[in-house]
């Protein structure tokens, strides 16, 4: 009885190396390699959410840049219009803000 016991073990065993050649070949012809085609696919997606990630914090980057730029540009303009004689009240409703917010703007 243990003869028999161990023998249809052994051909679950191999049944199911036998299963396992299969998916690794099927997967080796997809192009996924034949190792671990699980593994890979976690991994490549892994890489293109690191590289994802990479290409937000650069564009971020260049926003904030852009934004700086931006509030640079708006001052100068603000003193500007302050030099040719403006009032806050008058860069204000210019602009459609109140007159603290003109004001604001130029520092």
């Amino acid at each position: 009885m243990a003869r028999r016991a161990a023998l249809t073990q052994n051909s679950v065993t191999a049944s199911i190396a036998s299963e396992w050649e299969m998916l690794e070949g099927a997967a080796a012809a997809a192009g996924r390699g034949s190792h671990r085609p699980f593994d890979r696919r976690v991994s490549t997606l892994t890489d293109k959410t690191v590289e994802q990630t990479k290409e937000l914090a650069e564009e971020i980057r260049i926003a904030e840049r852009t934004l700086a730029e931006l509030g640079q540009q708006r001052r100068a303009a603000v003193g500007r219009l302050r030099d040719e004689g403006w009032s806050y009240q008058q860069i204000a409703d210019a602009l459609g803000v109140t007159r603290s917010r003109g004001q604001q703007l130029s520092k």
